[in-house]
């Protein structure tokens, strides 16, 4: 279903109904306008039991006057906003303490289950809590994600899984756009202008005076504009209060309110253990990219105009997107996953850590470019040297094209693979392998005369070199392949592209080659001026632009 369509099925409902059946309390906690509400109504009609909606006036007073009668009601008992009457609480411990069967109560709630006071001591040991995000990417285009099922499951497949890039425009328009379903349904910039604005309007000045009483209420947007600024960046808190006019006890106990409301998060330091001096201060995320986007002022027209500032702010909010969606598709992972990140004194490090139960551990690496440098691998080497086995896959998610494993433990991959995986691995046959090398050579051949401005001569050489071997396609009779010409001193002095031109001499599909190269080609040597166009192959040229 299309996002913009009306609702969109949640990826946590299936795992919602998994664990009614293991848990006497499930409670749904997550920011406001995510899909709680839907989930409920979802569980609703599976169940056929009413949904009470605590954000109803009449409701709410009926709650508060009686919170045992609306409790003890068939089961499951749906409650929608809970956190309207924490009293509640109190009501379903009375009743587990006389049945504790599984699938008795199921609860919702905007706030953070461990910041309400009754929360400690009601349903402690009782009560799963489970977090409802924001939309995935997955969800919001009908493809079911599996990438981080893959990291403990099959992590050697990574860099051989096919993946769907994206355009840079398509990236920046996903940032931008986060994961609200009602934002979605707003074409204008207008108008999701006015959304975020009403949003953070009514979450700081509503939702976070419901948690506690504040005298400086007007500070509490500036604030959140300061954490903004340091999203995918070590949490300041000081610094952040300073500029928003705060003392640090003050700014330290509205930056504690804003994360029970959902507006931010933190990611907790990790590798206490490793030996080596590390950073203990956590990070912080908005917890939505689109969010995040809108306190910081960015729009798709001052990134393209390659300010400098406003740059650096997009890096900063791309790790913030892909951490998200990484968080996102551990709400619903079966493994129980904590996330953190990592980093030492020294400035190498991890942007997230994922680590299991079992202590096997994962860490990413992500970057707003398209150009990995080697000092970008200096976090993840440590953690691989350092953890040994427990240690299963780093990888560096980038916005360019190409997944390829690095070094050991340690692949490059496109961030599309969050969400562009195949939904089932399948046999693949070997008209489909001609097939997916075509495809990946051509790619691999577009970047590399993009980046290397390759000279005519070599680029001439791998043409003339994926066309002479005979076809994958049968024929009656074949001819016999053309000898290949003596690969230049330029490949022999570039071990690399030497690589390269030995894999596209490999025979695929003559389509491959009659198809045009997407994106701009630079032909000639670096001190060639002007355009040289390719010679054609098979009667068709290909065509490309600077």
């Amino acid at each position: 279903m299309n996002a913009a369509s009306g609702l969109l099925p949640r990826r946590l409902l299936e795992v919602v109904l998994q664990r009614v059946t293991e848990e006497p309390v499930v409670i749904l906690t997550g920011p406001r306008t995510v899909g709680k509400s839907t989930l409920l109504a979802g569980l609703a009609t599976e169940f056929g039991r009413p949904a009470f909606d605590l954000d109803r006036p009449d409701v709410r007073a009926a709650a508060a006057a009686d919170p045992g009668f609306l409790v003890s009601g068939p089961e499951p008992v749906l409650i929608d906003e809970f956190q309207h009457v924490p009293e509640i609480l109190d009501a379903i411990k009375a009743e587990l303490n006389q049945d504790t069967r599984p699938g008795r109560f199921v609860l919702t709630g905007s706030t953070r289950y461990t910041v309400l006071p009754q929360a400690a001591q009601s349903l402690t040991g009782r009560a799963h809590v489970m977090n409802v995000l924001p939309l995935s990417q997955g969800e919001l285009y009908g493809h079911r994600e599996r990438f981080v099922d893959l990291l403990w499951q099959e992590p050697d497949r990574m860099p051989s899984v096919p993946v769907r890039t994206c355009a840079r425009d398509e990236y920046l328009n996903r940032i931008l756009a986060g994961g609200f379903p009602m934002i979605l349904q707003r074409r204008t910039a207008r108008a999701r202008t006015s959304w975020f604005a009403d949003y953070v309007d009514l979450v700081v000045m509503r939702d976070v005076l419901d948690i506690a009483s504040i005298r400086q209420r007007e500070a509490l947007p500036r604030l959140l504009r300061q954490f903004a600024a340091q999203t995918g960046q070590l949490l300041n808190i000081t610094k952040a209060g300073q500029a928003a006019g705060l003392e640090s006890s003050t700014a330290n106990r509205y930056a504690t309110l804003l994360e029970a409301a959902f507006m931010i998060q933190r990611l907790p330091a990790w590798g206490e253990t490793l030996g080596k001096r590390l950073a203990a201060h956590p990070k912080v995320h908005v917890i939505d990219s689109g969010l995040a986007g809108w306190l910081l002022g960015l729009s798709a027209t001052k990134i393209n105009s390659r300010n400098p500032a406003a740059l650096t702010e997009y890096g900063h909010l791309v790790e913030t997107f892909a951490v998200g969606e990484i968080l996102k598709q551990v709400s619903w992972s079966d493994e129980v996953i904590t996330a953190s990140h990592f980093r030492t004194e020294s400035g190498d490090e991890a942007d997230l850590v994922l680590e299991t139960w079992d202590g096997r551990v994962a860490g990413f690496e992500i970057k707003a470019g398209t150009r990995i440098k080697d000092p970008d691998l200096n976090g993840l080497r440590l953690l691989r040297d350092r953890l040994g086995d427990r240690f299963l896959g780093g990888y560096i998610l980038n916005l360019g094209e190409l997944a390829y494993r690095k070094e050991d433990k340690i692949t490059i991959l496109p961030l599309s693979v969050l969400w562009s995986l195949p939904n089932s691995p399948t046999p693949v046959g070997r008209r489909q392998r001609h097939d997916q090398r075509a495809e990946h050579c051509v790619v691999l051949l577009r970047v590399l005369i993009r980046q290397e401005k390759l000279s005519f001569a070599i680029y001439q050489h791998r043409v003339q070199a994926a066309h002479a071997p005979e076809s994958a396609r049968p024929r009656r009779h074949r001819p016999q392949p053309a000898a290949r010409p003596p690969v230049p001193d330029l490949c022999a002095e570039r071990p690399g592209l030497l690589r390269v031109v030995e894999q596209l001499s490999q025979p695929f599909p003559r389509r491959a080659i009659h198809a045009p190269l997407p994106g701009g080609i630079l032909y000639g040597s670096d001190s060639t001026a002007g355009r040289v166009h390719p010679p054609a192959v098979g009667g068709q040229r290909l065509a490309g632009r600077s």
